[in-house]
């Protein structure tokens, strides 16, 4: 699990990255389950110590401690959260599959899913939605047919901001 710089354990109550020393040889390696933008500051964080760096900044300071890049100077500053962010969670996926997206404000949204070909598989929303939401979809196309495997693209549109990402159906 994470531990803090000096090796304490449970510093982190909600791992945003698990890192592993490999014995014998003393190998290490960092997971990060999830995208590096979607990593926030939490919001019951005090606020003191959120406005000296975000999480992310934290973050990835205590990785690079942790493989021993310490004093090499400072951290470049890491941007902000996207304005629109999407992730699709499993992928591969059988026999489900949830798109997520978080934006900087609520508004129109549309999700969509498509074959290779460029043709409509299914919409699944068209509509208002929050800043940050999911919608599933369950391997059919609009009809109600399961979809065969193969790799997919889904589109959401939110404004003028548009994220594509391919998905992979495997029965």
């Amino acid at each position: 699990g994470w531990a803090a710089p000096g090796g304490a354990p449970g510093a982190y109550p909600y791992a945003a990255a698990v890192m592993h020393e490999v014995p014998p040889h003393g190998a290490r390696v960092v997971f990060v389950p999830t995208d590096f933008p979607l990593v926030l500051t939490d919001p019951d964080e005090d606020a003191k110590a959120a406005a000296a760096q975000p999480a992310r900044v934290r973050l990835f300071q205590d990785v690079l401690a942790w493989f021993g890049y310490v004093g090499a100077g400072d951290v470049a500053p890491v941007p902000a959260a996207g304005p629109f962010v999407v992730t699709a969670r499993p992928n591969p996926f059988n026999p489900a599959t949830t798109i997520a997206w978080t934006a900087s404000a609520a508004g129109h949204l549309t999700v969509k899913v498509f074959d290779l070909r460029g043709r409509l598989v299914r919409a699944l929303h068209d509509g208002p939605a929050a800043a940050s939401g999911a919608v599933a979809w369950d391997g059919r196309d609009e009809g109600g047919a399961a979809a065969s495997s193969g790799v997919y693209f889904y589109e959401l549109r939110h404004g003028d901001r548009v994220q594509v990402g391919k998905l992979a159906l495997v029965k």
